[in-house]
């Protein structure tokens, strides 16, 4: 199977404590599997471990026996806490922190220091984080906390020196550079089946030109399109459209947003009031120019309506009052910038900012929140229309991902002691009222203004069925099956 992938990264630049766009999560779920998943109807589910349960106040994971890597490496408990120690001292993943749930007031340095909320018990790793945290299990579903068979991790430097020998349903076979790679099915992978592809061509995309993939299907040089491909949702829909006697098209729920962000920068230089009036114009200007799609429906909040943290009637009715009572607002964009993060519009957005801020420089670029900018703070983009997926499910790899991504503006201090004191609150319903007041609160004094949701989309030809989840973004090649 051939799988246009808009990435030309080589296999050493993936890690699963460095993930910050989703071609790279996509890449990792394929090629390395966690100790816990989520299945496609959003079912905590048994992964690396074949069983997990809380036994008091610790979390006890029964690593499965049957699981071996491409040249017979089995994967044991011992795997599975060199990769959460790994993680612990790279100290970078984006879903999720396990430092201050198990090695609270301890800084891992090294693999063989000791961690009192970490231990190995025969076949069984066991997390002591003090107390009963029910989110613990879904968090450990998010692919940052991959096992990674100790030998394919270099001792020294921590970089994983081995994509053959991995615990993912696929394990790279060649690398032909520039992110043209080879990855083949291992069969004894517990998701190992004869339907699902047996090899995987990952063919690079030119990310300079967002319909590269829809004419590469068209012609037949590949046979699939994911659902995190650089051309937008009503491109591939509309392609759907004109082709559906060839193709076979999967559609998430509405999980998708386009959303209106301001950096810490854009945050300083702009009133609430101007905030407001920029987003409410932004959204109107965005939505008259999809008056037509069949994709974008308007954007209302960052969580789903009906979604775990979403906003009461109530809420939306005092965002509305308070977006629609700012009066208009332009200004000169001279010298601003402003980044499209990989949404392939930045066409219909320059037009729009222009508008409103003559002069602003609008360019496709990366999440502010994940430069640095420190020594060149003038550099730093006012504001950044984004794409990030979102979820009805409480998902504290997704609120952790989102914290990290500064959607909520909380400040990089205090985000672990707002993540400690949530994961702490053992009633849902009081995590949840924790949730839905950090989504209002960026929504009132607006850090994020939501414009429109959209599915995702993924589109293969006729020989395959895909079976992907429709709450999730995610691309399990393995679940793309022969028909």
């Amino acid at each position: 199977m051939r799988v246009a992938f808009p990435y030309d990264r080589s296999p050493g630049d993936y890690d699963p404590a460095n993930i910050t766009l989703a071609p790279e999560y996509i890449f990792l779920e394929n090629t390395f599997s966690p100790l816990i998943e989520m299945d496609v109807h959003g079912t905590v589910t048994s992964g690396v471990a074949s069983r997990f349960e809380w036994v008091g106040n610790e979390a006890v994971l029964t690593i499965r026996r049957d699981l071996f890597t491409a040249d017979g490496y089995q994967i044991t408990a011992h795997d599975a806490a060199i990769s959460l120690k790994r993680l612990l001292i790279l100290s970078g993943n984006t879903h999720g922190n396990l430092q201050d749930l198990l090695c609270r007031g301890k800084k891992i340095t090294s693999l063989a220091d000791d961690c009192a909320g970490l231990e190995v018990r025969g076949d069984q790793l066991v997390l002591k984080p003090g107390q009963h945290k029910p989110f613990l299990f879904p968090m450990l579903t998010a692919i940052d906390f991959a096992v990674i068979p100790a030998p394919s991790i270099d001792p020294d430097t921590l970089a994983i020196k081995d994509f053959r020998n991995t615990t993912g349903p696929y394990y790279v076979v060649s690398d032909a550079g520039r992110g043209h790679m080879t990855l083949k099915a291992n069969p004894r992978h517990y998701h190992y089946s004869e339907r699902m592809p047996q090899d995987i061509e990952l063919v690079p995309m030119d990310k300079s030109d967002h319909h590269s993939s829809l004419r590469a299907l068209e012609r037949g040089q590949v046979d699939v399109v994911t659902t995190i491909d650089a051309a937008t949702p009503e491109d591939v829909l509309q392609f759907y459209k004109a082709h559906a006697d060839r193709f076979t098209i999967h559609a998430t729920l509405n999980i998708r947003n386009i959303i209106l962000a301001f950096s810490t920068r854009g945050l300083k230089h702009f009133s609430i009031e101007q905030r407001r009036s920029l987003g409410r114009q932004v959204r109107e200007a965005f939505l008259a120019t999809s008056a037509s799609s069949i994709a974008y429906k308007p954007g209302v909040q960052f969580f789903p309506v009906f979604g775990e943290g979403g906003l009461s009637d109530e809420q939306i009715r005092t965002i509305d009052h308070a977006f629609n009572a700012a009066p208009n607002f332009t200004a000169s964009g001279v010298g601003m910038r402003a980044t499209i993060v990989r949404l392939a519009m930045q066409g219909t957005f320059n037009k729009i900012l222009q508008d409103l801020l003559p002069g602003i420089v609008v360019e496709d670029g990366k999440s502010p929140a994940f430069v640095d900018y420190s020594d060149r703070a003038n550099e730093m983009p006012m504001l950044s229309i984004r794409g990030p997926d979102t979820g009805f499910l409480e998902d504290i790899g997704l609120i952790s991902y989102s914290m990290n991504s500064d959607y909520f503006n909380v400040p990089k201090e205090k985000r672990r002691e707002w993540l400690n004191d949530y994961g702490n609150l053992t009633s849902k319903v009081d995590r949840i009222k924790k949730l839905n007041q950090l989504h209002f609160d960026a929504l009132i004094d607006p850090v994020i203004v939501p414009l429109a949701v959209a599915p995702y989309v993924a589109l293969a030809t006729n020989d395959w069925d895909i079976n992907l989840s429709k709450l999730f973004a995610n691309n399990q090649l393995w679940l793309f099956k022969r028909k």
